[in-house]
């Protein structure tokens, strides 16, 4: 896929005339990240503050990320796959955004929707034997996203939702009832083009799916900070928070539809309603805060919970207490178990931190900050 995608990129870019011809066919405007703050699709304040809100939750709370972090056999293992896919994440720029621009130099009046820039693109530039393997990449790519979509939704439902409310539910049970969801959703999937195509005013499927992230992701993100950096949040906080969050984000979502932007002449309820939906989810960021805050300040705490939170890694160690269900074997990994002295069914499991795998791991991120903030200020 990234020797495909960087053909692609490179025989674009051949094509056009390499940089400084891609430079003197497209508008100043396509070589800059930051749009002004009255931009309808992106501006820059968006693009800042906004984006990281949708970050939070797909790449900290996701299940289809999440589940692959929690499949690694050791920390160090997770620590170094999620900085290798941040280094890879890079790689957009070039293989998705740069041959964006040269469809457009090479084919805007072609393109019957940006949608279609990348397709044409492929379908125009690669040989035969190339296009073949190319076409074969992206639909294996397709495949996998959408494969791992579908699994942890399944997995979500079935262990989450339906495992709770049929606890006897016997193994052979529970693998139907996750083939069914997997099926149902998409079937809902399916019928949810029509939606798409109908509400979907900017013509673009990124922003599109971006706008729908930015009007539920909110309250989770919220949920998810709070509960790493503040030992006084709990359960009754995030709950509130969750829901509130999720019905302004659908209500929002809802009005922007229904009512007509040329109908509403107040300027504040015109921002409201149809003001770009990043400057709504860090409004909504902001509101939810508050409500995470009251209301656990107005409830019990629940410092008992806290016992696998960051704060209580950062202050007692790496304990961690299991319960002992079967025979577990200490070669492999670099762990050290200890036998409780009140219960012999309950294991400490201590880790032992490779310091050099640890400062390796800190100046690989700090490496990879510093590329991005050079990309921001070469695309700014």
């Amino acid at each position: 896929m990234l020797i495909g995608g960087f053909s692609v990129m490179f025989i674009g870019l051949s094509e056009v005339g390499w940089w400084n011809g891609l430079k003197q066919t497209l508008p100043s405007s396509y070589f800059h990240m930051f749009r002004p703050v009255t931009d309808p699709e992106l501006p820059w304040t968006g693009l800042i503050f906004g984006v990281p809100i949708n970050s939070i939750w797909y790449w900290c709370i996701d299940q289809v990320i999440v589940q692959r972090v929690l499949a690694a056999k050791s920390k160090q293992h997770a620590n170094y796959g999620t900085i290798m896919a941040g280094y890879l994440k890079i790689t957009p720029v070039f293989l998705m955004v740069v041959p964006g621009m040269i469809a457009k130099a090479l084919y805007g009046n072609e393109l019957e929707s940006n949608d279609y820039a990348y397709p044409t693109l492929v379908m125009n530039i690669l040989p035969h034997g190339l296009l073949g393997l190319m076409l074969a990449a992206m639909l294996s790519a397709l495949m996998s996203s959408l494969a791992s979509v579908y699994n942890s939704s399944a997995t979500l439902f079935t262990m989450d939702i339906y495992a709770k409310f049929r606890p006897q539910a016997s193994h052979t049970e529970l693998v139907v009832v996750g083939k069914v969801s997997s099926g149902l959703l998409v079937g809902t999937a399916v019928l949810w083009i029509p939606v798409i195509q109908a509400t979907n005013d900017s013509e673009q499927i990124f922003l599109y799916v971006n706008s729908i992230i930015a009007h539920l992701v909110p309250s989770i993100a919220v949920v998810f900070l709070v509960g790493i950096f503040w030992k006084r949040g709990n359960s009754a906080g995030a709950m509130s928070t969750l829901v509130f969050g999720t019905l302004t984000g659908i209500a929002r979502f809802s009005l922007g539809i229904f009512i007509p932007e040329e109908s509403i002449t107040n300027p504040i309820l015109q921002f409201l309603v149809h003001g770009n939906f990043m400057h709504f989810a860090i409004l909504d960021v902001f509101l939810l805060f508050g409500v995470m805050v009251v209301v656990s300040l107005a409830t019990t705490p629940e410092f008992e919970k806290m016992e696998w939170t960051y704060w209580n890694e950062l202050n007692e160690g790496n304990d961690v207490s299991i319960s002992l269900e079967g025979d577990i074997e200490d070669e492999e990994y670099p762990i050290m178990l200890e036998s409780n002295e009140e219960n012999d069914d309950i294991l400490v499991i201590n880790y032992f931190n490779d310091t050099r795998l640890n400062r390796m791991a800190i100046v690989l991120s700090i490496v990879l900050v510093i590329i991005l903030v050079g990309l921001f200020i070469w695309v700014g």
